[in-house]
């Protein structure tokens, strides 16, 4: 099973952690639900085949950094 879900998911790394708006993968054995493993994913990942309807998340924007200027969008056309 883990085979599987590393080929749908070639992204699957040992990282000490997770990236904001990532997955965190525990890997277990089924007998005695021992924690054998953990990765990470850096993107959202949810199994389907376990939530049905799954949330969709949106990750938030990361904050600019102090004393960033911030340029105001025009739409296409506009002319000063």
């Amino acid at each position: 099973m883990l085979g599987n879900f590393m080929k749908e998911n070639p992204g699957l790394e040992h990282a000490g952690g997770v990236l904001r708006g990532g997955t965190f993968v525990i890997v277990y054995t089924a007998d005695d639900k021992t924690v054998v493993a953990d990765f990470m994913l850096p993107y959202a990942s949810i199994d389907k085949d376990v939530v049905t309807n799954p949330p969709i998340y949106t990750p938030l924007p990361l904050p600019l950094p102090p004393l960033t200027p911030i340029i105001p969008k025009f739409p296409i056309g506009h002319l000063v």
